[in-house]
Order: C-alpha cells, then sequence, then structure tokens
C-alpha cells in the first residue's frame, strides 16, 4: 500500500471523490437527487483528507513557504492563467461592458471571480482553513481539547452564517473546519493510516454506512453546496452525515487498496480539480453545436468519461511543464 512514500489508498479515496466532483459538475441540475446525495460528502473528504496530512513545520517561515508552494501559487496562477483571460473575453464579447469590478468579483456578489476554474475556491478555502489552524495551534499550544471545541465553533458558526456571504470564502471555511478537524484526529490519534483493515475499522465501516444512509433519508429535498454556504439541511445532517460519508469513502479505499487509473487521479487531484470545468465549457459547445440534449443522461456520462481521459495527459503535461504552478515543485525557497 506504499509506493514511492504515498499511502495508496488515501490516493484512491482522492481519486474517487475527485471524479464524483467532476460527476456531478458534468451532469448539473439534472443529475437530480441521486447526485445531491454526494454533496453530503464529496467536500468534506477534501478537507479531512488535508487534515490527516497536516504538519505545522518547525516555524512560521517554513508552514507560510509551505502552503506559498502548495495552495498560494497554484490559486495565483490558475486566476491569472486561466480565470483571468476568461472573463475578459467573456466581458468584450459576451456584450458586456468592461468592468474591472467583474474580473474580479462574481457579479452581485464578493466572492472571486474564478471563471473556468470555479473550483479554484475551494483551494482558498483551504489556505484559510490551514491558517486558521495553525494559528489555533500555535495559540494553545497544541491543547487538542482546546483546538477541538474552536473548530467545532467554527463549524457551528459557519452553519448559521448561511447564505450571509462573508468576503471571499470566510464562512464556508469556517462550516469546513470541523471535517479538517476529522482528519485531523484520524491522523494522529487512530491507526487508520496502518496498512491492514482492522476489525475494528470494519465495524466503523458498517455504522458508518448505516448513519450516512440515514442521512440521505432526512436530506429529502434539502440542498448543501459549500461554494455557497448554503444548507437546507439540519446541523446532525450537514456535520454527522458527513463526517459519516467521509468515513465510508477512506474505509472503502482502504479496502480496496488501489485501482490504477483513479489513483493516478487522485495523486493529482488538484490538477483535476482546476481543469475540468474548462473541458466541460469546450465539451459542452460541442455538444450544443451536434443539437444534442445536453441533459441527456447518456450524453452527460459521456462527456464525463471525455473529461476522465482528458485528464489523464493534463497530468502529464502539467508534472512536467508546470509542476510549481499545482503545487509538485516549490517555487519559493
Amino acid at each position: 500500500m506504499l509506493k514511492q512514500g504515498r499511502i495508496e489508498f488515501v490516493d484512491l479515496a482522492k481519486g474517487i471523490t475527485i471524479l464524483i466532483i467532476a460527476l456531478t459538475h458534468t451532469y448539473g441540475d439534472s443529475g437530480g437527487f441521486v447526485l445531491e446525495i454526494f454533496s453530503i460528502f464529496k467536500v468534506p473528504t477534501f478537507f479531512a483528507l488535508s487534515g490527516i496530512f497536516f504538519k505545522t513545520y518547525e516555524s512560521s517561515n517554513v508552514f507560510f513557504k509551505k502552503k506559498a508552494n502548495q495552495l498560494l501559487i497554484p490559486l495565483i496562477f490558475t486566476y491569472l492563467f486561466l480565470s483571468l483571460p476568461w472573463n475578459v473575453f467573456l466581458e468584450l464579447y459576451g456584450g458586456h461592458t468592461l468592468s474591472v469590478t467583474n474580473l474580479i468579483l462574481m457579479p452581485g456578489t464578493n466572492r472571486l471571480n474564478f471563471g473556468m476554474a470555479p473550483g479554484a475556491w475551494f483551494v482558498l478555502c483551504l489556505l484559510f482553513i490551514e491558517i486558521f489552524y495553525y494559528f489555533i495551534f500555535v495559540l494553545s499550544r497544541g491543547n487538542m481539547m482546546l483546538i477541538s471545541f474552536v473548530a467545532l465553533l467554527a463549524g457551528l458558526t459557519g452553519y448559521f452564517l448561511n447564505e450571509m456571504s462573508l468576503p471571499i470564502w470566510f464562512d464556508t471555511a469556517l462550516t469546513s473546519m470541523p471535517f479538517f478537524l476529522l482528519g485531523i484526529l484520524i491522523g494522529r490519534y487512530s491507526s487508520f493510516l496502518k496498512l491492514e483493515m482492522s476489525s475494528r475499522q470494519w465495524l466503523v465501516l458498517a455504522l458508518s454506512i448505516i448513519i450516512f444512509l440515514y442521512n440521505i433519508y432526512i436530506l429529502g429535498d434539502g440542498e448543501i453546496f459549500y461554494a455557497a454556504n448554503r444548507y437546507n439541511v439540519n446541523v446532525f445532517c450537514l456535520f454527522i452525515g458527513g463526517a459519516s460519508g467521509v468515513l465510508v469513502v477512506l474505509l472503502v479505499s482502504k479496502a480496496i487498496r488501489t485501482l490504477s487509473l483513479i489513483s493516478f487521479i487522485g495523486r493529482h487531484s488538484l490538477i483535476v480539480l482546476l481543469t475540468h470545468q474548462l473541458y466541460l465549457f469546450i465539451l459542452r459547445n460541442i455538444v450544443y453545436q451536434l443539437n444534442l440534449q445536453q441533459d441527456n443522461i447518456f450524453v452527460s456520462f459521456s462527456l464525463f468519461l471525455i473529461v476522465v481521459v482528458l485528464s489523464v495527459p493534463t497530468i502529464y503535461f502539467c508534472k512536467k511543464y508546470l509542476p510549481w504552478a499545482f503545487g509538485l515543485k516549490e517555487l519559493v525557497k
């Protein structure tokens, strides 16, 4: 399960999650309740996975250099070379008057306009979360009881700020803190990263599936939309349901261990997250030109498969020519 210093089932969990995100983006509203189920755990899983391998490092200087290389530089690169050119194009040729405000912020909101890379909001949100956690850790001197209390309080605060839309996803960062904490606790205080599934973990998997299925039942017509910090569900469904979904993904991935293509995509999930919407836009325009129904289930699934195929050469290209732009190589020394 260890390959070149990596834990393979974690890569599989990342791969499963990023493919679910691409699938939901492909189907959009036509996915209905089946895809709405994924909203319970798809974003929380990525936050939890980030928490599992979070490090405070030996000094603030080293910590902020690492975060700059891993998150800030990919975010800046994505905005400058993917989102901003696209936003300028829309302003010039979309029948709008060129507006600097619209190039920076989505019209009518205080959230950054990431254009063709809307998944970049997650990277920014994760950056806020890791900095927030780091300061809590330093100020509390690593007291996990106090850290846990603050993280849970932050999560409840974000939940009750429902749709108030704090600047640039501060609200979603607050709501997501408990899932990041879950990853921290799993990584530090459990045997989860050991090579074999224990009998206790099989039991946890069974209980997590039961809790998750119950939360699917109570979800009903509710909506969970982290990108807008909009939650039309009760607090139990959001946090307990989300945590149970995270555990199901992680433990099922551990039981399977590895699936070559999905694990490969998972190792480079950031690249897929920031580029797959560009392919979807191009493919949807092709579908439109061919007069095909975009909300047809078979057309949508075909688009999803094409995006998955295209992600492989995209990963190789970015690894070879733009590794620093996706956190694979340090630019800030």
